[in-house]
């Protein structure tokens, strides 16, 4: 079908897609690293070394050149498009702008669901990874990719603490909602403490204080919950539950802030909480931690739950 103004632009270059969004009259907005530029083939995928990128107006047929393109509102039964003058009134106001651009996180898809849906997404890099093609091979022979899939509205995070794992539930922009120690003065425990008798200690003092049954939800930023930690996405129970939907379970996550709620360390912590938000499925793994030889707990310190 013909462009529409506020529609999102898919177009078909080597190993990759780009991504603009259509503004009436022929012309389209989008999201130019340098090397972006029609006909530019395999090449144009370096553009994802770069850390900068130009807001451009540019014609649809000298943005797509010889490449082939279609309209795609692909998460139009996901998310509520915003208004077509809305859409291309936000987007000619960055027209000429200079911002960050990631491969990863910041990408020309990102910013044109941005516009859209008010919900910056990219399923581009996701598939890349899991996939077993050309686009996949393009971009991990030029060490654009690697093993860590970057969340996506609803994923869980598992943070790979000491002993243990933490659980939270990404909710974009870099943020997260999860439960944790009311009197916790940062989000991540210093991963200097990754020694045993340090470890320990830590876990003891969260023990104790948590064992009083109390808990707050709070939205951080993930970098600041995963400190020093190794982490990754790990959605594990959706082959058993189906998730909801990506933005019911944002809602539900963000009505749940800055609330204090009762805890069982045994049958209600931070991983029945982020299961909850997802599938709505109260659920829980027992996670079981030896702090000494015969001595064990199920997610200590700050990995607390609620129910109810």
């Amino acid at each position: 079908p013909e462009p529409k103004p506020g529609d999102l632009i898919e177009i078909f270059r080597p190993l990759y897609r780009h991504w603009a969004i259509y503004v009436g009259d022929g012309y389209v907005i989008h999201l130019a690293p340098p090397s972006e530029i029609a006909g530019a083939g395999a090449a144009s995928i370096m553009s994802a070394l770069t850390d900068k990128a130009i807001v451009k107006k540019e014609l649809l047929y000298y943005v797509a050149g010889k490449d082939k393109y279609q309209v795609n509102n692909k998460h139009d039964d996901e998310y509520t498009p915003l208004p077509p003058s809305k859409i291309v009134q936000q987007a000619e106001e960055l027209v000429g702008q200079e911002v960050l651009y990631k491969l990863t996180s910041e990408n020309c898809e990102h910013f044109v669901n941005e516009l859209r849906y008010g919900v910056a997404r990219s399923d581009q890099v996701r598939d890349a990874v899991r996939a077993v093609g050309i686009a996949g091979v393009g971009l991990a022979a030029v060490g654009l990719i690697g093993d860590k899939v970057e969340p996506e509205l609803g994923d869980l995070i598992e943070i790979s603490r000491i002993l243990y794992s933490h659980w939270a539930v990404y909710v974009g922009n870099g943020y997260v909602v999860h439960l944790t120690d009311p009197m916790a003065v940062q989000d991540s425990l210093p991963v200097s403490l990754e020694s045993a008798g340090g470890a320990l200690s830590t876990v003891s003092v969260g023990v104790v204080y948590l064992w009083k049954g109390k808990a707050v939800v709070k939205k951080s930023l993930l970098r600041e919950v995963v400190g020093g930690w190794k982490y990754k996405v790990n959605n594990k129970h959706d082959d058993k539950y189906p998730p909801l939907s990506p933005s019911e379970i944002v809602r539900r996550a963000e009505g749940q802030v800055g609330r204090e709620k009762p805890y069982s360390v045994s049958v209600a912590n931070c991983e029945h909480f982020v299961n909850e938000m997802r599938y709505g499925v109260w659920h829980g793994d027992q996670v079981r931690l030896s702090l000494s030889s015969g001595v064990t707990l199920t997610c200590p310190g700050i990995c607390v739950g609620w129910r109810g």
